[in-house]
């Protein structure tokens, strides 16, 4: 399993199986109480004009005492507490920008709602675009802004890579799945089972084997390979839906539940906790496979599909130093050299844990280069991964993007570009299958994706 815990702290939920359900048929619908999505949508519009306005009072206005923000342009990520956000934004305010959104969604109760949009966002001759989440929390003076995410910033062309896509084998309470995609349509469903959790993830699996999607899955076999490439067929044992993320603090206090408040609330029961979890996003097919013949799967294809593996080989000296100082001129790695000195009086490289993991096929060479700092919150972050290839005396830059732990690297028949499967440090993405191509871009192809809800 390439599964790892990126979130923050564990919560005792009173976790149980994650396959199991409530006594009775269906699940029922959520009894805590939920956002009014007159009131999340007026926020959001009150965020927009406060931005084209270019009024900061209103728009600081607008954020609770405790947040957290995410910023990302390309591969570059910060980590902010609401001061530190606040200074970032105030730059930002000096000159005129156009922010504009589409395809809301709202989820989640009113302790702590999940709203998601596309946001675009051009500031002179700077645009970008990308999927965006704000977490709104009701407090004393109104709904507010307790965390502000976006998840993906691009503002390049698309990866060169665009033949097959692995699925992302990944592991939850003993069960080995491949993840296919994300389901709007959960006709047919059985009940949620209880909250598990796995890292730092809270997980709410059902079963799915009645759902259209889960009967196309059934009887069918499918290929998975391990980290060197060895591959094994294998059938489809079930098919689930899985959904999950880490909620924000107030959650938490809100399923304790409040004898003392007007009116008395009760402790969540084990059904709402499950109906809250399930509503952090729309749920992954997940299908179940037996894999007791295979070792550690990482990647699953169908049947008919063929990869190019590239397994992990001892790192050479010289192709480590010529990657490491490849990585170290990069531009993203210059303006994080740059922040560490100048805004925290950092002493040396930013980077001196810096690691590197080499992949050859005895033909082809890569070898990524993978670092992270800091905390963020007010003080010093940095993440930063590259993946070049080693062509005679020089390493070639494939892509860069926020730090990953690498497991293995593949190759479609006919492309230059490559998959590359790791472990994420980012908070929302425990694993993902991250493509690079022949240019120096990325994309993430396929990554698991739970929102984080909490921060600094």
């Amino acid at each position: 399993s390439v599964a790892s815990g990126a979130g923050p702290g564990s919560a005792s939920t009173g976790s149980a199986a994650a396959g199991s359900g409530d006594a009775g048929s269906a699940d029922v619908a959520p009894v805590v109480s939920t956002l009014d999505p007159a009131a999340a949508q007026a926020l959001v519009e009150a965020w927009l004009a406060a931005q084209n306005g270019g009024d900061f009072a209103a728009y600081s206005a607008l954020y609770a005492e405790k947040f957290a923000g995410i910023k990302r342009v390309g591969a570059r990520t910060w980590i902010f507490d609401r001061a530190g956000w606040m200074k970032d934004r105030q730059r930002m305010f000096k000159a005129p920008m156009k922010v504009a959104v589409k395809d809301i969604t709202i989820t989640g109760s009113a302790a702590a709602a999940s709203v998601m949009f596309v946001q675009t966002y051009t500031q002179g001759r700077f645009r970008d675009e990308g999927p965006k989440s704000l977490v709104v929390v009701k407090t004393p003076g109104g709904y507010q802004i307790a965390r502000e995410e976006m998840l993906h910033s691009a503002h390049s062309p698309a990866p060169t890579t665009t033949g097959l896509t692995p699925y992302l084998v990944h592991t939850i309470d003993n069960v080995t799945r491949f993840f296919v995609d994300e389901v709007s349509d959960e006709a047919g469903r059985g009940a949620l089972g209880k909250v598990h959790q796995e890292d730092s993830y809270l997980y709410v699996v059902a079963d799915a084997s009645k759902t259209a999607d889960g009967k196309a899955w059934q009887g069918r076999v499918i290929k998975v390979l391990d980290a060197s490439g060895a591959f094994c067929e294998v059938p489809v044992t079930q098919v689930d839906l899985v959904s999950g993320g880490y909620p924000h603090f107030g959650v938490f206090e809100e399923w304790k539940g409040d004898p003392a408040a007007e009116p008395p609330t009760k402790p969540a029961t084990e059904r709402e906790k499950s109906a809250h979890i399930w509503a952090m996003r729309l749920p992954y097919l997940a299908v179940a496979v037996a894999t007791s013949a295979c070792r550690a799967p990482v990647l699953a294809i169908p049947v008919a599909a063929t990869l190019h593996p590239f397994p992990r080989v001892a790192a050479s000296t010289e192709h480590h130093d010529l990657a490491l100082a490849a990585f170290r001129t990069l531009e993203e790695w210059q303006g994080l050299q740059k922040e560490f000195v100048t805004d925290h009086d950092g002493q040396g490289t930013w980077d001196p844990d810096a690691k590197s993991v080499t992949f050859s096929d005895g033909m082809r060479t890569f070898v990524v280069v993978h670092t992270q700092a800091g905390h963020g919150c007010g003080e010093f972050f940095g993440s930063l991964a590259a993946v070049f290839e080693i062509k005679g005396q020089k390493a070639v830059l494939l892509g860069t993007r926020e730090d990953f732990e690498p497991t293995m690297i593949v190759g479609v028949e006919g492309e230059t570009g490559v998959h590359v499967v790791g472990e994420s440090a980012g908070w929302d993405i425990p694993a993902g299958i991250f493509e690079f191509g022949a240019a120096p871009q990325h994309d993430l192809a396929e990554p698991l994706t739970f929102p984080v809800h909490d921060g600094c």
